[in-house]
């Protein structure tokens, strides 16, 4: 959930926008550590559809790139993808969101 949020000393109010709608992404990059650059995006070389909300694994079988988890080495195959890092990303539209005279934040939930 994406709000904004705005205090305009008179009132103050909060619009949302669900972005589970949006057509969202996700890709993998080399794990890194906590002190690395945070947006490393750059770094993914396959871009797939994803759900969201969701999860990774979840995303990876509908790809065909993951076994049931329940069938062979679906367990160790479905571990594996806690050894990357993975972004998801969507492109929203806020141009139905008022701007407001005042202070005003976006928050993602």
């Amino acid at each position: 959930m994406l709000s904004a949020v705005r205090s305009t000393g008179r009132e103050e109010g909060t619009l949302r926008r669900k972005l589970s709608g949006a057509p969202w992404r996700f890709g993998a990059v080399p794990p890194r550590p906590l002190t690395a650059p945070v947006d490393d995006r750059h770094a993914v070389e396959v871009w797939r559809p994803a759900t969201v909300p969701g999860h990774v694994q979840a995303d990876l079988m509908a790809s065909g790139l993951l076994p049931d988890v329940e069938r062979g080495d679906g367990v160790a195959q479905h571990a594996q993808a806690n050894e990357r890092d993975w972004w998801y990303e969507a492109e929203v539209s806020l141009a139905p969101l008022p701007r407001p005279a005042g202070l005003s934040a976006l928050r993602g939930d």
